[in-house]
């Protein structure tokens, strides 16, 4: 698998204008700069080499542009870049080849790169895109572990570089998701089964933490039992007491008027005092006035009549007798009147006798009924008391259920397991005999090998005797690290990439590169992308700098040419317009002027070329052709050369090879 071209494009108003072309080939694939060392001002920075990685990045899913024209250190933004890709809607469009299959990613460099199409076809989002990378790139159709966090191992930029082979692992990833990644890389061949054991230890811990909470909260769970025992007990007990109640239905409806029941109580209580004063007072009345009956003797009221004859009455014509019975009519009548009240009262107070006794056994009942809702409400206390045990307990038995069933099928999985370790660690080996015969080819004498070991917890794991080591050093053992991881890919022909990005690679010592780039490299069926400064590079690459270089920059010309493009641009326009006016030799000059500043115009190439077809005063269609395959040299997707190359095919070579242009350009352009 390998990266078959990268394309740089202005797209406005849909028209495609090319930016850049780049093909990449096998081996070493060197972004160099073109600096006049005899100009002591002049360096080979700040041209776009390692914008150039960060274009790759883009392609293959890396979320964010901003890298593009913003640094992450000093957060400086390049504002001349940004408004150049948003005013041009510039796009970057990756093509990669696997088992001569290619697809394509395509993203705009402006609005955030929220602009993504795969194979052509636009995409939702971000997501999206990853998700088929993942299964293009990986042949990993479940996702797991994903498409950015296998790529660390192949694209490493600025600090990345210089780490060493595995720490690029180490502050990204727990132990569990790094050793998913590492075992993947390396070919486990059941990553499902590990995925399950994952998701099972994320079951486990999240078990682990409800009983926890839930032992926090209950100091004894396995006390349950015991106190739902004991709540079932004392809710048996109230509803013993409850039968043992009675009350009449219309007492419930009298229970709402418990408050009117007690003012009649006390009001009859105190009507019933009053009546019963007022039975004593007719009583005392009635004793008094049976005193009053005369009991006199005749000889003693006789005397007493003669006397007062003689001094005061001495005209009284009634009889003695006749008094005497006056008298005693006059008490009986006034007793008959006192005994008539009396009886009224007696009657007044038996209908308050009745009705407070009525009264009272209302209030006797609503007591009771008080009693019974006072019971009731322990009942529903005491089941909401149970409902929350025996919903504890359903939780405490479903963790419990869990636990134990999450063990067996750990236990389950992890026996199977044993027989991939098993295959496992022979690829391993395979591989530490490649990687520690690239190191002894470095340096025969060198005792400190590193070689890959498998960890149980971190799934691979490098191991070194020496102890700290130099940048130079460790860029040197990464470097021969995927170097090594390439060769092992194609010897066990795993469907991953065996490109890699290598930043920073100035680092490693001379005599180092000169034997990993002239050697290791070329016998290696790779591809590596590595910015780099030409005057760093030793004598033997330097001098084929132009062999090993897929992208040459300079000052004059940046990354994106922004320069260029704002100086050609008129010219371009300019030509157009005189072609227009069929002023064709003028276009012509004008169009020759343009590729002296800038060459690799595919565009400009092309319009060149149709100078010769177009011009009938100084037709040459032989010209034309050289212009056209000019420009496909330049972009061979450019399908407009395509077409009018196919023709003059047709015309002058063979219909059969006229037609293969047609279908290509079809390709590009089906409309």
């Amino acid at each position: 698998m390998y990266l078959d071209y990268i394309k740089i494009t202005s797209e406005i108003d849909e028209l495609q204008t090319l930016i850049r072309y780049v093909k990449f080939k096998k081996g070493l694939n060197f972004i160099s700069d073109i600096t006049d060392m005899s100009n002591k001002t002049s360096s080979g920075n700040n041209i776009g080499k390692s914008t150039f990685l960060e274009l790759i990045d883009i392609c293959l899913g890396k979320t964010s542009i901003d890298s593009i024209y913003s640094d992450r250190k000093t957060k400086g933004i390049n504002q001349k870049v940004k408004k150049f890709l948003e005013n041009k809607r510039v796009f970057v469009e990756l093509s990669i080849n696997i088992n001569s299959h290619t697809f394509t990613i395509k993203r705009s460099l402006y609005n955030k790169g929220k602009e993504i199409y795969f194979n052509g076809k636009k995409q939702k989002n971000i997501k999206d895109l990853k998700s088929l990378l993942n299964k293009h790139i990986f042949h990993n159709k479940i996702n797991k572990p994903s498409i950015r966090d296998l790529l660390v191992l192949f694209i490493r930029k600025e600090e990345d570089a210089i780490k060493s082979p595995l720490d690029i692992f180490m502050d990204r990833t727990e132990d569990e998701k790094k050793y998913n990644i590492l075992v993947f890389l390396f070919g486990w061949e059941n990553i499902e089964l590990l995925l399950k054991l994952s998701d099972l230890k994320i079951s486990e811990k999240k078990i682990n933490k409800d009983m926890a909470v839930f032992k926090r909260r209950l100091e004894k769970p396995n006390a349950i039992e015991t106190l739902l025992k004991t709540i079932t007990d004392s809710i048996n007990e109230c509803k013993k007491q409850l039968s043992k109640l009675k009350f009449s239905d219309g007492l419930m409806e009298a229970l709402k008027n418990k408050d009117i029941i007690d003012i009649n109580i006390i009001n009859l209580k105190n009507t019933r005092l009053n009546l019963e004063y007022n039975i004593n007072k007719h009583k005392e009345s009635l004793a008094l006035l049976e005193n009053n009956i005369s009991n006199i003797t005749e000889s003693e009221i006789a005397s007493l009549y003669n006397e007062a004859k003689r001094y005061l009455l001495n005209n009284i014509s009634k009889d003695f007798e006749k008094l005497i019975l006056f008298h005693n009519e006059a008490i009986n009548n006034e007793k008959e009147f006192i005994q008539d009240n009396l009886n009224n009262l007696n009657e007044k107070i038996k209908l308050v006798d009745n009705e407070l006794k009525k009264n009272i056994e209302e209030k006797v009942e609503i007591e009771t009924i008080n009693n019974i809702l006072d019971i009731e409400n322990e009942i529903n206390r005491l089941e909401n008391e149970r409902g929350k045990y025996l919903n504890e307990k359903s939780k405490w038995d479903k963790i419990n259920n869990e636990q134990n069933n999450l063990y067996i099928e750990t236990n389950k999985i992890k026996y199977n397991i044993i027989e991939y370790e098993t295959i496992f660690k022979e690829k391993l080996d395979k591989f530490n005999e490649i990687y520690k015969h690239n190191q002894l080819l470095l340096n025969p004498s060198r005792v400190d090998l590193l070689v890959v070991a498998y960890d149980e917890k971190k799934g691979i794991d490098i191991i070194s005797t020496e102890g700290r080591k130099g940048t130079g050093s460790k860029m040197k053992d990464t470097l021969l690290f995927n170097i090594s991881y390439a060769q092992f890919v194609n010897k066990y022909n795993l469907n991953f990439p065996t490109f890699f990005l290598f930043d920073c690679s100035e680092l490693i010592h001379e005599n180092t590169r000169d034997i990993i780039f002239s050697d290791l490299i070329k016998a290696t069926n790779m591809q590596l992308i590595s910015p780099v400064l030409t005057s760093s590079l030793p004598d033997s690459i330097k001098n084929e700098i132009d062999n090993y270089s897929i992208l040459r920059l300079s000052e004059k010309e940046k990354l994106f040419k922004i320069e260029i493009i704002e100086e050609i641009y008129p010219m371009i326009a300019q030509g157009l317009n005189y072609a227009k006016e069929n002023k064709f030799e003028k276009a012509k000059n004008k169009f020759k002027e343009v590729l002296d500043i800038d060459p690799n115009r595919d565009d400009v190439n092309y319009f060149l070329g149709l100078m010769f077809v177009n011009n009938k005063d100084n037709y040459d269609e032989n010209m034309a052709a050289k212009y056209f395959q000019k420009a496909l040299e330049i972009n061979p997707h450019n399908y407009r050369a395509l077409k009018d190359l196919g023709v003059y095919k047709m015309a002058n070579i063979s219909i059969d090879e006229g037609i293969k242009y047609f279908f290509d350009a079809i390709k590009i352009k089906p409309d």
